[in-house]
């Protein structure tokens, strides 16, 4: 059994192997961007230049909110292996750090075969 670490001494002791533990990840991460997709929808339908989004983390139970505007979002989402996530929710194991802004980190997948992520809804 393999122990996955992750910040402030977190473990999943799942019985998890390496790679589908980190696949696990990668579908939470993966979820949070589908109902954020929802989130800004709304918030364009609204005439919303802004809107909350749900962390993209790999943290299960991570709901951590964080405020974008619809442009910032539709550039995370230009990349489907990109995920927007609150500075410190980083999982260096799986993703690399490719952008910093005040408020949230663009993430990378890392070793991925093909887009992580994508659902063909319009933004």
């Amino acid at each position: 059994m393999r122990i996955w670490r992750r910040r402030s001494g977190e473990e999943s002791t799942a019985g998890e192997s390496g790679e589908v533990a980190k696949k696990g990840l990668v579908r939470n991460e993966t979820f949070f961007r589908r109902s954020n997709e929802l989130l800004v929808a709304d918030a364009v339908r609204v005439g919303s230049h802004r809107s909350d989004i749900i962390c993209e983390c790999a943290a299960r139970g991570c709901v951590a909110r964080i405020t974008m505007t619809i442009e910032e979002y539709r550039n995370v989402r230009a990349t489907s292996d990109r995920f927007a996530i609150l500075a410190g929710h980083e999982n260096l194991s799986i993703e690399d750090v490719v952008e910093r802004h005040p408020e949230y980190l663009i993430v990378c997948k890392r070793g991925t075969n093909g887009p992580v992520s994508h659902t063909g809804a319009a933004l």
